[in-house]
């Protein structure tokens, strides 16, 4: 019983064996999870690969343009009823015959049967008319001037349509054994190109132009054609003698503050697609900001035309496309350029600075920071990196005692290039705008390739900073 007594019962601890899987386990887990954590908790870089782009070639907007030249109404001084000579937009001379007039509208009896019978007359007087027509032209003509061949042909159109008319008119009558006396020729009033409407508009300059003068809802014009019965002081054409022409286009303050500097300007007509570079700049009429185009060829093809529906052709630019909001601006250290030089027998080329030990004694050393941009003027050096060169900092000239003391500062635009991992910053030459995009010059010294990777926003960022990109 006594041995049952004296029985103790020791318990050992058991021995704890480390399970490395577990504690693996566990840090894996814990570095995923703070991975987690900073991943979505810190704002993203989106990263935009630069490419090649152009500006539109036309804008979108449209333009409702009035057109201004110099024109001479002609009124008739006999009633009667109306003949056409020649086509509307010809070009005619001094003894052009444009339209006639006859009391009793027995001209018109007469040219519809000539034309039916085919029965016209052609004279050798005609013919000699029409060999000085070519000669004039012969002797004028030149390479430069290709263009005149279109108003020689109207002009060779114009006679022979006026000898016909007018021989058979002549032999008609004789042949009616009528006098003719109720019939009037009229020869042109002038040289130039004839067009058969009056609108209010024909003594109207730039200096009494009125907004009101473009509204088209009110515009208004009266034309005449052959067979109509006029009235004595009728207006019955108008010539416009000169090829020079204006048109007046509304601009908004955006659109004249967009082209003030321009001077030369190409615009789309609508109606034909035909595109036309003139002379240009900025009016005032009644406050507001006009565009005016002076032009000096085809004034005959829009002759007919008051206004025209017109859009501004923009000038091609092609260059790299950025995102707007990937530019910033970061100042540099500017350094004229005659202070570069070469180190010794090295091919770096970098600034010689002056460098002062405990004792003050002066010394030379040779640096090489990093350049950003080059002009014919200056270096542009990062005002981080103080190590290389700081503000107070004196650099000398090669082979002269000229110095330069760091410190002048010029900010400049550019964006973070990501292609190695971290921001660097390059600088760009902006050459256009188009919507959202900036296109920049492929040009640039020390600027940006295409394929680079720059950061789209690039306020969130700074220099050399990692990034973590998100596509």
């Amino acid at each position: 019983m006594a041995d049952k007594k004296n029985r103790r019962v020791i318990k050992y601890r058991r021995r704890r064996h480390i399970n490395v899987g577990v504690i693996v386990f566990a840090a894996i887990l814990i570095y995923i999870s703070v991975y987690m954590i900073v991943y979505f908790s810190r704002d993203k870089v989106t990263i935009y690969e630069v490419v090649m782009g152009k500006n539109a070639s036309i804008t979108n907007k449209t333009y409702t343009g009035l057109i201004l030249r110099g024109e001479q109404v002609v009124n008739t001084d006999k009633s009667g009823y109306l003949n056409y000579f020649v086509g509307e937009g010809e070009r005619v001379s001094l003894s052009s015959t444009v339209y006639t007039v006859d009391e009793s509208g027995m001209i018109n009896n007469i040219l519809s049967e000539a034309s039916e019978s085919g029965n016209v007359v052609y004279t050798s007087e005609n013919e000699l008319e029409l060999r000085n027509l070519i000669s004039k032209y012969t002797l004028s003509q030149n390479n430069i001037d290709f263009y005149n061949i279109y108003d020689f042909k109207q002009d060779i159109d114009s006679k022979i349509l006026e000898c016909i008319n007018l021989n058979n008119i002549r032999q008609l009558l004789e042949a009616s054994g009528s006098s003719g006396m109720e019939f009037q020729v009229n020869t042109a009033a002038a040289t130039g190109i004839v067009a058969y409407y009056t609108d209010g508009y024909e003594s109207k300059t730039e200096a009494t132009l009125t907004k009101s003068d473009f509204e088209t809802d009110n515009y208004k014009k009266t034309s005449h054609m052959s067979g109509d019965l006029i009235e004595a002081g009728a207006a019955v054409y108008k010539i416009v003698n000169s090829e020079d022409w204006s048109i007046y286009i509304e601009m908004s303050d955006e659109d004249a503050d967009k082209y003030k500097d321009d001077t030369r300007m190409k615009i789309k007509v609508l109606s034909d697609g035909r595109e036309i570079t003139g002379d240009f700049s900025i009016v005032s009429i009644d406050g507001q900001s006009y565009g005016k185009i002076q032009l000096n060829r085809y004034m005959s093809t829009y002759v007919k035309d008051r206004f025209l529906e017109l859009q501004i052709v923009e000038e091609q630019i092609e260059g790299l496309k950025i995102p707007k909001t990937s530019v910033v601006e970061k100042e540099f250290y500017t350094i004229p350029v005659e202070y570069m030089g070469r180190g010794g027998d090295s091919s770096d080329m970098g600034f010689f600075k002056k460098t002062y030990d405990e004792n003050q004694n002066e010394s030379i050393v040779f640096v090489t920071p990093t350049i950003y941009k080059a002009t014919d003027e200056f270096y542009y050096i990062d005002t981080s990196d103080e190590s290389v060169l700081k503000e107070g900092d004196f650099v000398v000239m090669a082979d002269s005692s000229d110095s330069y003391r760091i410190g002048a500062r010029e900010a400049l635009k550019g964006v973070y290039n990501v292609n190695n991992g971290y921001c660097v910053f390059r600088n760009i030459s902006i050459l256009t705008e188009t919507g959202e995009y900036y296109l920049v010059d492929t040009e640039t010294s020390y600027g940006l390739k295409v394929y680079d990777h720059i950061v789209i926003d690039g306020s969130m960022v700074k220099e050399n900073q990692v990034v973590f990109s998100v596509n």
